[in-house]
């Protein structure tokens, strides 16, 4: 998820004229991708436990189907997408903010995210105050996040390594 934050948000920052349908485009197939290879991977994966198996191919198969929703009515989801990346943005700062508060990080660690959750509040709250720069500043924080989750990912992914080393 973090790569198709940053793709989206490079996008939004290059491509302004044409960021509404391109963001409703890329999330439709993302939707659809992801859901689709979840559900093949939980299927083929013989080491999970059944509830939690049929927990995550469920979740899958919304996303495939909200893709495929998107997909057959863009025009109608064009109208939302202010709004769901102000809670996309939310949601994965404030996610970043606890991580980063939880482990006592210094309060420049805490700065971003805090920011990044205000920014995603004024898209909800207000999105037409900043339709202009729009497409930069969510495609800078969508870029942003992206990174975080994809180093804090890859973080833990070596912390994990090195402890059964």
């Amino acid at each position: 998820m973090s790569v198709i934050f940053m793709l989206l948000g490079a996008g939004l920052a290059i491509w302004r004229t044409a960021a509404l349908s391109a963001v409703v485009w890329v999330a439709a197939f993302a939707l659809l991708a992801t859901g689709a290879a979840n559900i093949i991977i939980q299927i083929l994966d013989r080491t999970v436990r059944k509830r939690e198996k049929l927990a995550h191919i469920a979740l899958s198969l919304v996303c495939a189907v909200v893709g495929v929703a998107i997909l057959c009515a863009p025009a109608f989801f064009e109208g939302f997408v202010q709004i769901l990346i102000g809670a996309a943005i939310i949601l994965f700062n404030a996610r970043e903010l606890y991580t980063a508060f939880r482990a006592k990080k210094h309060w420049a660690f805490l700065a971003l995210p805090a920011l990044g959750v205000i920014f995603g509040v004024v898209i909800i709250a207000d999105p037409f105050a900043i339709a202009r720069t729009f497409a930069i500043i969510a495609g800078l924080c969508l870029a942003y996040t992206g990174g975080v989750i994809l180093a804090n990912e890859v973080r833990d992914h070596l912390a994990k390594e090195d402890s059964n080393n």
